[in-house]
């Protein structure tokens, strides 16, 4: 299990999200939730959603989230009504295919609680031990990875990442502005006018075997909601 946070030159370390990989070959994040969101979805809606998974055989996305007797809502693009699934796009001679795009409120992510404690009962001294024991370990396992803002950031209105998989040989990959997608930016942003010019700070991370290009950017203007993330369908129609 690994913990990406956003460190910024003048900011400490803020978690954003968890990377973990199945058994069965899948990828799963957890992003970051605003404090006590309510993670219950509707009926017929997707509602907050708990985690984002890739299966590597075919890659496809779907979310998940929970209704209100705590069972898994699994939803894919044609789901929602797409004519397209949620896959990886690749772009041809970048060595890079984009998995998900994140915007996160910066409030949301300082008021995150960073240490919880639950107290739980155990039925015997020797059940409580390997609880205990079970934590330790899992905890040794923890990885904690920063992922850097752009230099000149001293504290943003929020982050914009984009996060790609590395689908071609080391001297391929190549970041280019014209795969940094925000096409559909101005409904979830104000205050982005067309033409901003801003930095992009991209990090190269290695995990369970597959290779990821990370980048952030703090363009200008507040954001409408805490947390928003996007997913290309294909290259005609892709969307953030």
């Amino acid at each position: 299990m690994t913990v990406l946070a956003f460190r910024g030159t003048h900011t400490g370390a803020y978690p954003f999200g968890v990377l973990t990989r199945t058994k069965n070959n899948r990828i799963v994040f957890w992003p970051v939730l605003p404090k006590n969101a309510d993670m219950v979805a509707a009926e017929g809606k997707v509602g907050v959603i708990d985690h984002i998974t890739l299966e590597l055989p075919n890659a496809k996305t779907h979310v998940t989230a929970y209704n209100a007797a705590g069972e898994p809502s699994r939803r894919g693009a044609t789901d929602l009504g797409h004519c397209q699934a949620w896959r990886l796009q690749r772009f041809e001679g970048s060595g890079l295919a984009i998995w998900f795009t994140l915007l996160v409120n910066w409030s949301a992510l300082a008021d995150q609680e960073t240490a919880v404690q639950r107290c739980m009962k155990a039925p015997n001294l020797a059940e409580a031990e390997r609880r205990k024991q079970a934590f330790a370990r899992h905890a040794a396992q923890l990885k904690i990875v920063d992922v850097p803002l752009p230099k000149y950031v001293i504290v943003p209105e929020y982050v914009y990442c984009v996060i790609y998989f590395v689908t071609g040989p080391e001297k391929e990959i190549k970041l280019t502005p014209d795969i940094f997608l925000h096409s559909d930016i101005d409904s979830q942003v104000d205050g982005w006018p067309d033409g901003t010019v801003f930095e992009i700070q991209p990090i190269k991370l290695c995990y369970e075997l597959t290779q990821f290009v990370i980048a952030t950017a703090c363009p200008p203007g507040p954001m409408r909601r805490d947390v928003v993330l996007g997913f290309p369908r294909c290259k005609e129609e892709s969307k953030s």
